[in-house]
């Protein structure tokens, strides 16, 4: 099955290419259609006009490249209201009762998300303990030979 039309190459001027996830490239020429995935490069004074099937233009300038994915072209795009701090006012009013002394704030953290959540006990150390790195260097291996003490070649033109 073959990826999914994500852009159509309006006008370019200069040369192009699009390069699909497993390497392969083609020069770009307008009308051309690029695939989910795929990558557009514009070389050296090139420029190339994209138009998506939203009907938005972008465009990939000199020396740029550009990664079509879903993201890329997706058409409904995150705002301000998709933030998690959109609506604070309740997460914010438990944390500064929690500061106040009237609340858990660890109750309020997420757990670690890498790890186990508790320590292990009787493991040795939670924490990385570093005294001291130590290396050896043998002297003999930095003694380079020098010119010192010949003169230096004389040429006569």
């Amino acid at each position: 099955a073959m990826a999914q039309i994500v852009a159509k190459v309006g006008s370019i001027s200069g040369e192009a290419f699009a390069r699909d996830s497993s390497g392969k490239m083609h020069r770009l020429k307008a009308g051309d259609v690029i695939r989910e995935g795929e990558t557009v490069i514009a070389s050296e004074g090139a420029q190339v006009q994209l138009t998506l099937p939203d009907g938005r233009e972008m465009v990939v300038h000199s020396n740029e490249t550009a990664k079509l994915d879903a993201e890329v072209v997706a058409q409904v795009k995150p705002d301000a209201l998709d933030s998690s701090l959109a609506k604070p006012e309740k997460g914010f009013q438990k944390i500064v009762k929690a500061l106040s002394g009237d609340g858990d704030l660890d109750a309020l953290l997420e757990d670690p998300a890498a790890g186990a959540a508790s320590g292990g006990e009787g493991e040795g150390h939670s924490f990385i303990e570093l005294l001291r790195i130590v290396e050896t260097v043998d002297p003999l291996a930095f003694q380079f030979g020098s010119a010192r003490g010949h003169g230096l070649e004389t040429i006569n033109a």
